[in-house]
């Protein structure tokens, strides 16, 4: 298995990108039929999209296929192995980005919420200093002082990424609510 990367021109935010990639792909000669090719496809499309190889970020879409070459025998499991070339869309989160998120939950810590694939924690410091949390609620939320801005399970929110961790096979990101233009959208 190895991986080729090319960044292609793609007019798309900064942690978005266009890849060209490579992968091997085995296939068992029970499928070496009329079919071979479009099985080559389906399973390369399978294993590949949604999944998060730490080099790339989270290959989000395959948008083509490039090349597929002659399959290889491995005499060691009996089946043969193709080369495959694609072009993929990669999520990427980079420090210093502002991203809209879902909440998922909320705890005396923080905020845990979802930008897309990727798994965000907003500490209790990095929300806005008047933001309590308030266990009692039903779900349990941060209330502000005034109690015009709460934060539950299922609310958007806008955070800034602080830091980025990058742990095969997952990519977390530790965010901050603080700052001009950051906070609850709908929801709370």
């Amino acid at each position: 298995n190895h991986d080729c990367l090319i960044l292609l021109p793609l007019l798309l935010p900064r942690m978005f990108y266009h890849l060209e990639l490579s992968k091997d792909i085995p296939l068992q000669p029970n499928h070496f039929d009329s079919n071979c090719r479009q099985t080559l496809i389906d399973r390369l499309l399978s294993e590949v999209e949604g999944s998060c190889p730490s080099r790339y970020g989270f290959i989000i879409a395959v948008t083509n296929i490039t090349y597929i070459g002659g399959g290889r025998i491995d005499e060691t499991f009996g089946h043969a192995v193709y080369p495959l070339k694609y072009q993929a869309i990669v999520y990427r989160p980079i420090k210093g980005e502002v991203v809209d998120a879902v909440v998922r939950s909320v705890n005396k810590l923080g905020v845990s919420a979802d930008v897309g694939p990727l798994q965000i924690f907003v500490s209790h410091h990095h929300l806005p200093r008047d933001m309590k949390f308030e266990p009692e609620n039903t779900p349990p939320c941060y209330i502000s002082e005034d109690q015009s801005t709460k934060i539950s399970a299922d609310d958007e929110i806008r955070v800034r990424i602080i830091s980025v961790q990058k742990d095969a096979p997952n990519i977390t990101a530790v965010a901050s609510m603080t700052g001009d233009y950051l906070g609850v959208i709908s929801g709370g």
